[in-house]
């Protein structure tokens, strides 16, 4: 039996894009619970017609939304992450650190709506649990290779997760006021070193 992997038809991803855009722009204004399909139609000045073509309700667009944004960054962030594993030192941030600045400010709307007040929390979960396991894969790397740690694995990667998650709120909110390379760099010093210079 052949698969059909035709690409989709550019007014399809046009109307998918216009209602994603939509349903984000309604959650930037109200809580998601009170978002009606018709709400959703008509922000995206389309039909109720239109959106049940594409999507059972407002529950399976937003997890459209969330799945092609997750595939974006885990492919991403896997492939920087096998390389730093090999090569990266306590001198520079990770290139998959890097990486992900990058990606959270190409999509800097969507991040910002998902971890603002009216945000997903299953989504932001999400985003710490996905954190917290990179951050935790990288310090047993660091503990392979003689680095002792200031507390217990488990407690570390925790808290550099919600650490790491706050101040790509932050970054957001203040309109990324330092590259992704920039923020990256000051991310990495304060994981490694503390908030202190040290003498």
């Amino acid at each position: 039996m052949s698969i059909n992997t035709a690409p989709e038809d550019p007014r399809v991803i046009r109307t998918k894009k216009m209602l994603a855009n939509a349903l984000l722009d309604l959650i930037a204004e109200k809580n998601f619970d009170s978002i009606s399909i018709g709400d959703i139609t008509e922000r995206a000045t389309l039909n109720r017609a239109t959106f049940y073509l594409h999507y059972r309700d407002k529950f399976d667009l937003l997890d459209a939304i969330m799945k092609t944004m997750h595939e974006e960054i885990t492919n991403r962030i896997n492939y920087y992450t096998t390389y730093d594993l090999e090569n990266n030192s306590l001198d520079q941030p990770p290139l998959a650190m890097i990486e992900w600045f990058k990606h959270i400010g190409k999509h800097a709307n969507y991040y910002e709506v998902m971890l603002g007040k009216n945000g997903i929390k299953t989504f932001s979960d999400e985003i710490s649990h996905y954190l917290e396991e990179f951050l935790l894969t990288w310090l047993k790397m660091t503990a392979k290779k003689g680095n002792k740690l200031s507390a217990p694995i488990d407690i570390a990667s925790c808290y550099l997760a919600n650490a790491y998650l706050g101040l790509i709120s932050w970054w957001l909110k203040n309109n990324q006021p330092y590259s992704p390379e920039e923020i990256s760099s000051m991310l990495w010093k304060l994981i490694v070193n503390g908030p202190l210079e040290k003498p």
